[in-house]
């Protein structure tokens, strides 16, 4: 968990630089709290099969084990800003077919 961590962390400061997030990160990432996820709606990464999705299995609850050479995974943690979200300045919301990226 700890890449999903950092990611998560790592969106949470932007998205209080962006002032969009009114609490510090630290506040707003405790397990009590997770007022990110509003934004992040889903994890950071997944494993990668031969039909792009096919290792259902490979889920924490049932996959133990280690990366070894040749495993695929995706990196992809991402801020999704809906077209009608007033938590969001209207420069960041998505248009009504693509999202809008930004860098910080």
């Amino acid at each position: 968990m700890a890449p999903h961590d950092a990611a998560m962390q790592i969106l949470a400061e932007g998205l209080h630089s962006l002032g969009i997030l009114q609490e510090e990160p630290e506040l707003a990432l405790r397990r009590d709290r997770q007022l990110h996820r509003r934004y992040t709606l889903h994890g950071t990464s997944h494993m990668l099969g031969i039909d792009v999705h096919d290792c259902a299995n490979a889920r924490d609850e049932i996959f133990r084990g280690n990366l070894e050479v040749g495993y695929v995974l995706t990196v992809e943690p991402g801020l999704y800003f809906q077209k009608k979200d007033l938590t969001v300045p209207e420069e960041f919301r998505a248009s009504a077919c693509a999202s809008r990226t930004t860098s910080w």
